[in-house]
């Protein structure tokens, strides 16, 4: 699992319940082509090892200033 911080200039919101997002997850398929998902934080705890298992990389969301 690759983990970074990155300022985003609009509000994502969570793909499962529509909260604010905490984190941005990239995954990439056998073709090397990129699948993009967010979830709040309580969605990351409950998904996060699963998506480590599958190589995700995670992206924290900062507010920028």
């Amino acid at each position: 699992m690759l983990n970074v911080t990155a300022a985003f200039a609009i509000v994502e919101r969570c793909d499962r319940c529509s909260a604010k997002a905490a984190v941005r997850v990239v995954l990439e398929d056998e073709n090397e082509t990129e699948s993009d998902l967010y979830f709040c934080q309580h969605h990351l705890d409950k998904y996060g090892s699963k998506l480590c298992d599958l190589g995700a990389t995670i992206i924290t969301i900062r507010k920028e200033n």
